[in-house]
């Protein structure tokens, strides 16, 4: 094992102490505390002290104690909490008062606040992007998101501090959730230091573009108001039926669009709003020329309009930071995995602009979610040129058709969903393309999927001789000796998976390697993961090493 290794082993186990402690430790009584829960003593390396060695950690900051001396503090961890915090303080109107702020949070987020022992205000105001202040006309304490502590501290909102190099010196470490192999561990220790590296040495905060106006434009005012009021930002979903009342989704809670219950919608409303789209094609999706937003209609028998589901369209620049690594050095194929409403389509965009500016990228693109609406592709898939797909039984011969008329280095397809899709991108990628597409679900349900698991090497049975059934049952400690056993059938089409959670936009969770992971399910055991968290204000991007 090297010193490296050794020394990314103990910054694991450093920090689920400080988490066994409530988030935070004094110094003075880490050394005696680690050799209690691990029966070993903590091996400060030689020629340095244990409050440089602790504060070089990634993972870990430390803080001065009133009563003198320093405590080391969870640092990842608390970081992903400062952006649930901000959120809510956005969703309250701007400020929420300290008192309420636990209940409100275990409310929308269905977990409690986890903060270090002692005051909850002391905790709260070690985050760069929240102040707290005594209400006017009131003894009551509140929380408020506070752009100018940030520059007092000298950070500037589209930069981070120069202290974000602190984690460029590793930030694997232990979750809750489960516990990664040490080997797993030592590759996480890299990755901050190299996303830092391809995105000029500093971390920045995404940058969200939509063009509303085009959306609110086809829109009866008073819904348009209603929108603007609510604040488009946070708006996914618009839903109109006729005889119904209007409604969005709106940080994925149901808000009418008109307070008077009585209000319906009209058949000539949705007519009006159809008459300023493009034609609906025969998956029933249309769109907005030049833009993102894509709009989807609901037929009667008689194939007239009575219903339509429109989804916000949006760019997020610099969202694809979170894997610039896996882009820009690794040549991989990669998988986004999801629910509906995951951000599935937001990252194939970011992604597709990216490897646009090195290669010959195409975009095979159903329905026009990607590039847009209209002839000429949208500009945030970059370079990339696109291949707009007639009808959803056209993407597989789309596919074949682009890898033989265009020779294209990367293949970018938003959905695969059926089994001529799976061989078509099977064919791709033995023709040495590069594949970047996205599919619903997660890699355990993927794995039980008879129509698509193609895409990570597809299920074989085979019978094992009575060695090598005894050899599996002494690796696996099964009871009961197995001779037939499912394994993989080849190597996957994809390498590496993500998986997406809807509501955890900034939490994306990595499968490097998506062929062990797959023999590892079918053997019964857990899979490593890199669990890649980025803060909302800074920018930070923060990774923890989980197995699931």
């Amino acid at each position: 094992m090297t010193i490296i290794q050794l020394t990314m082993g103990k910054q694991d186990k450093i920090v689920a102490l400080i988490r066994r402690y409530g988030g935070e430790i004094h110094l003075s009584l880490l050394e005696s505390s680690y050799k209690e829960v691990y029966g070993v003593d903590v091996g400060v390396p030689l020629n340095t002290t244990l409050h440089d060695w602790i504060k070089s950690f990634g993972s870990i900051r430390m803080k001065p104690s009133k009563n003198g001396g320093f405590i080391a503090f969870d640092f990842g961890f608390s970081a992903v909490q400062e952006e649930n915090i901000l959120t809510l303080i956005r969703k309250f109107g701007g400020e929420i008062s300290l008192s309420g702020l636990g209940c409100h949070y275990k409310e929308s987020y269905g977990i409690s606040m986890q903060y270090p022992t002692g005051r909850l205000r002391n905790w709260v105001e070690t985050f760069d992007s929240i102040g707290t202040r005594m209400k006017r006309n009131s003894k009551e304490l509140v929380v408020f998101e506070n752009p100018s502590r940030l520059q007092q501290l000298g950070i500037n909102k589209e930069r981070v501090s120069d202290d974000v190099e602190l984690e460029s010196n590793g930030t694997a470490y232990l979750s809750m959730v489960g516990e990664a192999t040490g080997e797993h561990q030592f590759h996480c220790a890299g990755v901050v230091e190299k996303l830092m590296s391809y995105v000029g040495g500093r971390f920045r905060p995404i940058i969200v573009h939509q063009d509303s106006l085009s959306l609110l434009d086809i829109l009866p005012m008073q819904w348009s108001d209603a929108l603007v009021q609510l604040g488009m930002e946070q708006v996914s979903d618009i839903s109109l039926d006729t005889g119904r009342r209007p409604y969005c989704w709106h940080k994925y809670q149901r808000k009418y669009l008109c307070e008077d219950s009585s209000h319906k919608v009209e058949d000539r409303d949705v007519q009006e709003i159809v008459s300023n789209l493009q034609a609906f094609g025969e998956d029933n999706r249309a769109g907005i020329d030049g833009q993102l937003h894509r709009i989807s209609c609901i037929r009667n028998n008689s194939s007239c309009v009575i219903g339509l589901t429109i989804r916000v369209g949006r760019h997020v620049e610099g969202n694809a930071d979170m894997i610039r690594d896996l882009l820009e050095d690794s040549g991989k194929s990669i998988l986004l995995l999801g629910e509906p409403g995951s951000g599935k389509t937001t990252i194939v965009r970011d992604v597709t602009k990216i490897l646009s500016q090195k290669g010959n990228v195409f975009i095979v693109d159903t329905s026009n979610e990607i590039a847009g609406d209209g002839n000429i592709p949208h500009s945030c898939v970059g370079d990339a040129r696109r291949m707009m797909v007639k009808s959803l039984p056209n993407q597989a011969d789309t596919m074949i058709e682009c890898v033989q008329n265009h020779t294209p280095s990367v293949m970018v397809i938003d959905e695969i969903g059926r089994k001529r899709e799976v061989e078509a991108a099977q064919t791709s990628k033995n023709r040495g393309v590069r594949m970047i597409a996205s599919a619903h679900g997660d890699l355990r349900s993927l794995v039980k999927n008879k129509d698509i698991r193609g895409l990570i090497g597809g299920l074989e049975t085979v019978t094992l001789g009575d060695t090598e059934a005894k050899e599996l049952q002494k690796k696996t400690g099964s009871k009961t000796l197995q001779k037939q056993l499912t394994t993989r059938a080849m190597a996957p089409i994809f390498d590496t998976i993500i998986e997406l959670k809807r509501g955890r936009l900034n939490e994306w969770h990595l499968i490097p390697d998506t062929a062990k992971a797959v023999d590892d399910i079918l053997l019964g055991e857990k899979y490593n993961i890199q669990k890649r968290m980025r803060c909302m204000t800074s920018g930070k991007i923060f990774v923890e090493c989980i197995q699931n």
